[in-house]
């Protein structure tokens, strides 16, 4: 299921229905009551085919997983480009107890400093799974935070000029919001 923010699409009924219908035309029928007796064909021997009747099995392709995001892979090419003009450097001593608390299952913590100013931008991505994230979001709106869509589609706290968004199992954290059309993994 996709979701994004806290809107999400109704594909999950859609999913269960489809699956339901499968799973009736699986069903079995019941056996015949005991002692009724039930007419059997003796089947006859057929011929089988030889080893060279038969085509042989074309091999299957692994899917190929894609890499794990990075600081220096996450974002597109243009954004990194943007950085560089704007004098912003990847940090990698600084700590931010929220974000790395959250990073620490899997995930990546990011940031972009100017020097000697306090012109920056972070950036985060965690694995999650759906009730966590409601819990995350529900957490943040019921502490003044709110749901937007005017720098992504989903946005929960984007006045603070830090937000976060939900797709396909990870949460996505961007300090400012206009990173989130940057991010590779929501495109």
């Amino acid at each position: 299921m996709e979701t994004w923010g806290v809107i999400r699409t109704g594909t999950t009924l859609v999913t269960a229905l489809g699956l339901a219908v499968i799973l009736a035309g699986c069903a079995t029928t019941t056996p015949a009551a005991e002692g009724t007796p039930t007419a059997t064909a003796s089947a006859r021997p057929t011929p089988t085919s030889t080893p060279s009747d038969q085509a042989s099995p074309l091999p299957t392709e692994e899917p190929v997983a894609a890499p794990a995001a990075t600081c220096d892979t996450a974002l597109a090419p243009a954004e990194y480009a943007q950085f560089d003009a704007d004098g912003l450097t990847a940090r990698e001593d600084f700590a931010n107890a929220n974000l790395d608390e959250l990073a620490e299952t899997g995930g990546i913590t990011c940031l972009w400093r100017k020097p000697s100013t306090d012109i920056e931008a972070w950036y985060a991505q965690w694995p999650s799974d759906e009730a966590a994230w409601d819990a995350l979001s529900a957490e943040i709106l019921a502490n003044g935070g709110s749901e937007s869509t005017d720098a992504y589609a989903g946005v929960v706290q984007p006045e603070y000029n830090a937000a976060l968004t939900y797709r396909d199992g990870t949460v996505y954290y961007a300090s400012p919001p206009r990173l989130f059309s940057s991010v590779l993994g929501l495109q």
